[in-house]
């Protein structure tokens, strides 16, 4: 009892997944962020989302 069926393959497995989720979906990841950042930056003073903004459109090619 206790043991299950599918064996752990480790972080970098993990790791290696979510950058291939990431670039799969990185028009979806870049939508969030537009609504995100500026909403941040309303609430927290000199928060740079101009700046993040233009880095995750350069970052995610978007």
């Amino acid at each position: 009892m206790g043991e299950h069926s599918a064996p752990d393959d480790g972080w970098k497995a993990n790791l290696g997944r979510a950058v291939l989720w990431l670039v799969a979906n990185r028009r979806k990841v870049y939508a969030g962020l537009v609504v995100a950042l500026p909403l941040l930056a309303r609430y927290i003073p000199d928060f740079p989302s101009d700046a993040l903004l233009d880095a995750a459109r350069v970052f995610l090619g978007a």
